[in-house]
This record gives structure tokens, C-alpha cells and sequence, in this order.
């Protein structure tokens, strides 16, 4: 009888030992298993073919990693190396799975005529430590710190725009810090501020256009600063144009 026992102990610690070794060889597979086969990575944002095969190129070596290996410091980094990249917003989802948002960079969601115009007042700006003015009789001008060339093309370019409305512009100011105002014939002022300067035009192009025009000889002042809108100071009183938008009060002057 104890020769019974005996045997029966020992087939019961075979056994144990044998479920013991699949249960090990099977997490070992399953350990192997999720670090060769690396991990899977879901692009979010709004991307054109081009840039979604320049990301996907850039992703590739990382599919690759184990998600436990992924070094998230170093993915953000390499993604912001593309030049049109602006914000990164990695998150895990799973065990091998990531999350991406990318977004564009503001240079890149600017037009190429506004980030010329932009960077043209911003060196003005630069370049200043005081208001700079320029006056119509003073485009061709070259002044002795060279900056005569970017000075006529910014004055130029709001020109253009105004003459599409039949406007002209008599003087350009820009300040130290970027904020830019326009003068125009009849001594009214177009206050643009320091961003945004063809958003802003085109917004008060569209309301001068729709309201403002039948009503201009009334308007001594009209502030482009405002996100949906436009604020208009009439001659000998002061009005908000509401009926255009509802309007948030603007930063001061030298921010916006």
C-alpha cells in the first residue's frame, strides 16, 4: 500500500511539474511574442499625403520597440524635427498600443503671403526701439539703417488691400513691439495690432464691404483687433459695432 502512495505522489508531482513547465514555456512565448513584435502606433490630426508619408517614415523604426522600451522623450523629439510639425501629444492606449496628435506649426498654418508679411514686421519691429513711421511720400526712401526695402514693402502690401476697397493709405505706423496702425486719407485710422495682419484686413475688408462703406464719411476710427468683429468710433461719438459680432474687448495696444 505505501508503495500505492508512493507512486500516486510521485505521478502528482510529474504532473504538477509538467504544467508547472507548460505554464512557463507559455509566458515565456507570450514575453517573446510582445517584445518582437513591437507596438502599434495610431497617427491623429489633420495631415496631407505628404506629410503623413514623412511621419510614417520617421515612425517606422519605433514600431519596432517593445512597448515597455519606448523611450516617449525621444519620439516627440524626432517627430518635432519635421519642420511643419508644431504641438506632440503622445499617449499609451494599451499595452502596445500609442496615440498620436500632431498639429501644425503656426508658421506652417500660415499663407505664404502672410508669413512674409509677418516676418517683415516683426524684423521692423526688431529693428526699432521706438514708434517707426512711414508716410506715402516716403516709399522710396532709404534710410541709413537699411531697413527702407522692408519698410516700402509692408506699407505696400496694406496699400494694396485698401486700394481693392477703394481706401488709401496715407501713413503706416508700427511700434517696438509689432503693433501696427494705418492711416488713411481723411485722417481715419485702421487700428491692425500685432497679429495677424491679413486675417484682420480681410475681416474688416468683408464688414467694410457688408456696412461700413455707405456710413464712411461717419467713421474716425476702426479697431481690427477683435476676434470676430470689428469696434468703430464715429465721428464726435463712440459706437461698438455690435450688430457685426459680439465682440470681447481687445488686449492693449503693444499685445495684440
Amino acid at each position: 500500500m505505501l508503495n500505492n502512495v508512493s507512486r500516486a505522489k510521485s505521478g502528482f508531482i510529474g504532473l504538477f511539474a509538467a504544467f508547472a513547465f507548460a505554464f512557463l514555456f507559455l509566458l515565456f512565448e507570450v514575453g517573446r511574442t510582445f517584445l518582437a513584435h513591437g507596438i502599434e502606433i495610431r497617427v491623429e490630426g489633420n495631415l496631407s499625403p505628404q506629410e503623413r508619408e514623412q511621419l510614417d517614415a520617421l515612425i517606422q523604426p519605433y514600431l519596432r520597440t517593445s512597448g515597455f522600451m519606448l523611450d516617449s522623450e525621444a519620439f516627440v523629439r524626432d517627430i518635432g524635427s519635421l519642420p511643419w510639425v508644431g504641438a506632440v501629444d503622445v499617449r499609451p492606449t494599451g499595452i502596445k498600443q500609442v496615440s498620436v496628435r500632431v498639429s501644425h506649426s503656426l508658421s506652417e498654418r500660415l499663407s505664404k503671403p502672410e508669413r512674409i508679411l509677418v516676418n517683415t514686421l516683426r524684423d521692423l519691429a526688431g529693428a526699432i526701439d521706438a514708434p517707426l513711421s512711414m508716410r506715402r511720400d516716403q516709399i522710396d526712401v532709404q534710410d541709413a539703417s537699411g531697413k527702407g526695402p522692408d519698410r516700402e514693402f509692408a506699407f505696400l502690401a496694406f496699400e494694396v488691400m485698401l486700394e481693392d476697397l477703394g481706401l488709401r493709405l496715407e501713413e503706416m505706423r508700427v511700434s517696438s513691439t509689432g503693433h501696427v496702425e494705418l492711416y488713411l486719407e481723411g485722417g481715419k485710422a485702421l487700428v491692425i495690432g500685432a497679429r495677424e495682419p491679413l486675417t484682420r484686413m480681410k475681416r474688416f475688408a468683408l464688414i467694410y464691404q457688408q456696412a461700413l462703406k455707405s456710413e464712411w464719411p461717419r467713421v474716425a476710427r476702426v479697431d481690427a483687433r477683435y476676434r470676430d468683429g470689428v469696434a468703430v468710433s464715429w465721428v464726435g461719438a463712440s459706437l461698438i459695432a455690435g450688430s457685426f459680432a459680439s465682440l470681447p474687448e481687445p488686449a492693449e495696444a503693444g499685445v495684440r
